[in-house]
């Protein structure tokens, strides 16, 4: 499990909290009291609660209920004070109103009613401060409401703002956000370098903690990312060196793959892994396994790379696994066209090939091809000119 360093649910505010409790509320009993009871105290989130209220608990029932009383109370009160700005042409009371009654509905869990007003609100913002604090909201309004997809789009209009680059606490917190979706999305180099590009990973508990972006970091790299690449850019790099003290399971994956520690790497990748897709709503199970297949799947080709032949049971010792595993892992790659070898099952030893044969029987099909329409060419144009008497000389038949 996790290390005490790394407690997953401790520091985050508002959504991301709220995220990470529910993910928490899988676990136990007692997890799924501690998420009603902050979603009870803090939001008036009546589908989040009935999503977990069992039938016959009617003091949740009741707390429904009078929640939905107080929401359209809510909502009325929010709704009268933009019509009265509105009325009033106060353009900066009507943005004050809009940004209240977007929080209202975030407050419900009706995000796209909450983005929806903030969009509106961006039509009656004039100062470059209100502009970069109104983008920062829809980023965080748009993570809350899993609509992932205006993340990207926001950071660049909010980078292409005149003088945005005096508020570059907000720019590297939206820029984070874009390479959290990248890794949402499996994107996982893209991911690694938009992270790696940021200078200092902000705090940001309503979205993120730097712990979070040190482990999204690592992870996509390191499935994406050659070994040099990793000890160049991650390892043996001074400003991010120091990030990695962290995570301590991050840090022994990252570790054991430069130094070819194979087995403990993928013994840490597993744990990192399976704790993270219950507590971290990022980690999808899906995105799980595609991190775990690309970073083995790394590994083995880091390890085979430097060698004209290799052992399958002198791999299956480093990988930690049996010879009969390994194969079937290297028969996958092979197939793919990842690796160019074969495997010497009698002798278990696989052995790297020369050529690639996919890639030299394309080229041999190229070549064919076209000297086949160079002469279809040439064949052509002699047939026409036979047809038009346009021959010089003798005419010889074909």
């Amino acid at each position: 499990m996790v290390a005490a360093d790394d407690v997953l649910a401790a520091g985050y505010e508002g959504g991301a909290l709220l995220q990470r409790l529910r993910c928490q509320a899988q676990v136990s009993d007692d997890a799924r009291s501690r998420f009603l009871d902050h979603v009870r105290a803090h939001t008036c989130n009546v589908a989040l609660v009935a999503s977990v209220a069992s039938p016959g608990d009617t003091d949740l029932q009741g707390w429904i209920q009078r929640a939905n009383i107080q929401l359209a109370r809510k909502i009325d009160a929010a709704e009268r004070a933009v019509a009265d700005a509105k009325a009033a042409q106060d353009s900066n009371a009507t943005r004050v109103a809009l940004l209240k009654l977007a929080a209202v509905h975030s407050d419900s869990g009706d995000y796209k009613a909450a983005l929806s007003k903030l969009l509106e609100a961006r039509d009656v913002t004039t100062s470059l401060a209100d502009k970069m604090d109104l983008a920062l909201t829809i980023v965080v309004t748009s993570v809350n409401g899993d609509l992932w997809q205006n993340v990207r789009p926001e950071f660049a209009k909010a980078s292409a703002l005149k003088g945005s680059e005096q508020y570059g606490h907000i720019l590297a917190i939206m820029k984070c956000a874009v390479g959290v979706t990248m890794f949402r999305y499996a994107q996982f180099s893209d991911a690694a370098a938009t992270l790696l590009s940021v200078d200092e990973f902000p705090n940001a508990p309503y979205l993120f903690l730097p712990v979070d972006l040190v482990r999204y970091a690592v992870l996509a790299a390191m499935a994406s990312y050659p070994r040099n690449a990793l000890k160049d850019q991650l390892v043996n790099n001074a400003k991010f060196k120091p990030r990695l003290g962290m995570c301590r399971l991050t840090r022994q994956a990252l570790t054991g793959f430069c130094q070819s520690k194979f087995a403990d790497c993928l013994r840490s990748v597993d744990e990192t892994l399976s704790d993270l897709t219950i507590f971290d709503p990022n980690v999808s199970s899906d995105i799980a396994k595609g991190l775990a297949v690309r970073i083995r799947e790394s590994a083995l080709c880091t390890y085979i790379t430097p060698y004209e032949s290799v052992s399958l049971t002198r791999m299956a010792s480093a990988f930690g696994q049996s010879p009969s595993e390994i194969q079937s892992l290297l028969v996958k790659l092979i197939q793919k066209g990842t690796v160019a070898a074969k495997i010497d099952a009698q002798s278990q030893v696989l052995w790297a090939s020369t050529t690639h044969q996919r890639k030299a029987a394309f080229a041999v099909g190229r070549d064919v091809a076209e000297r086949f329409l160079t002469t279809g060419e040439a064949l052509l144009l002699r047939v026409a000119q036979q047809r038009h008497n346009v021959i010089v000389g003798q005419v010889k038949s074909l």
